[in-house]
């Protein structure tokens, strides 16, 4: 009987290992449509915090964020935009096409993080890294 429910709890971690493998590669979708479907200058405005457990969000300055159009662009480190957040975890990108884009967060300490993100007017976006 102690095999077979070491074989079964193993199987288990391996299927919630997988799981959260696979929720790591997905990327979160975000559209942005305030309602104005020909604005004259698009700026996306990114906001990043970070969190840890149960504490309130502080700024997280110095994460690299850069914009691609395809994931064959971020292969070749071909970026639209790229850029690093200002001392109150803030960057604004200016004259923006509107299109979509895939939103890659690089920081030193809190890692990678990967976000689908449509653009079709003035966008203020935030992000975060929350960790235990």
């Amino acid at each position: 009987m102690g095999k077979y429910c070491f074989s079964a709890l193993l199987l288990g971690l391996l299927l919630l290992v997988m799981f959260l493998a696979s929720c790591e590669k997905e990327p979160r979708r975000v559209d942005i449509n305030d309602g104005n479907e020909n604005p004259s200058v698009r700026k996306l405005i990114i906001e990043m915090t970070h969190r840890y457990s149960y504490v309130a969000d502080s700024a997280l300055p110095g994460v690299v964020i850069s914009l691609f159009e395809t994931e064959e662009d971020i292969m070749y480190n071909r970026y639209t935009r790229s850029d690093t957040t200002d001392a109150q975890g803030k960057l604004t990108f200016q004259n923006m096409d509107a299109g979509n884009f895939i939103v890659l967060l690089q920081h030193q300490n809190f890692g990678t993080k990967r976000e689908l993100l449509n653009i079709t007017n003035e966008t203020v976006v935030s992000y975060e890294y929350y960790y235990y």
